[in-house]
């Protein structure tokens, strides 16, 4: 099943269901991120509400964090909090996973204040941000800055190793990339070495 929402082929996904002997969570939550890869979102939600709780299967956590994922992807951020409030009121708190996605979804659309929002209550509740969440940050602050405005990204490159987190190809990808569009070569190369 997994290789098949791997490969775009939810539909060939979904018939191997009523073959499964034992249906657990892990199954409809594969084949939720399938449909949401597929861009599918309805019929993720289908799942949710119609054939989970039809045959007596709870959401978990990653049930959540994949409609998010989905919400996310497709620009529905109204729709996300609400769907965070309800997973909260189902007794599912965020984890890093669901700031990531939050994080990364406010970034594609250049909502920065509600990305300091989420900061502010991750650092409340003790839950620091990983790789791809500092990415998703320091990739949107990179976004058309001048030389002198590379302070902030590089502010949140530095909380980023602060905090212990591994920076990757894709951090220092990006900050080379705004230094060299900003004409800022020498500070590209000490990012680059």
């Amino acid at each position: 099943m997994h290789g098949l929402c791997e490969s775009s082929q939810a539909d060939k996904a979904r018939a191997l269901l009523s073959k499964v002997v034992s249906l657990n969570v892990v199954h409809f939550n594969m084949l939720m991120d399938g449909y949401v890869a597929s861009g599918r979102l309805d019929e993720a939600w289908d799942f949710l509400w119609n054939i989970m709780s039809k045959v007596g299967c709870k959401s978990d956590i990653f049930t959540y964090n994949v409609l998010i994922h989905g919400l996310c992807k497709g620009g529905y951020l109204g729709s996300t909090l609400e769907l965070v409030n309800e997973m909260i009121d189902m007794g599912y708190n965020p984890n890093v996973f669901t700031y990531t996605i939050l994080i990364n979804g406010y970034c594609k659309e250049g909502q920065l204040e509600e990305d300091g929002s989420i900061l502010n209550e991750m650092s409340y509740k003790g839950i620091s941000l990983n790789t791809v969440g500092y990415n998703s940050l320091t990739s949107t602050l990179c976004k058309n800055r001048k030389v002198n405005e590379m302070e902030e990204p590089l502010t949140v490159y530095h909380d980023m190793l602060v905090e212990g987190v591994v920076a990757n190809t894709v951090t220092y990808n990006t900050l080379i990339h705004a230094f060299l569009w900003t004409g800022a070569i020498q500070e590209a190369l000490k990012q680059a070495c």
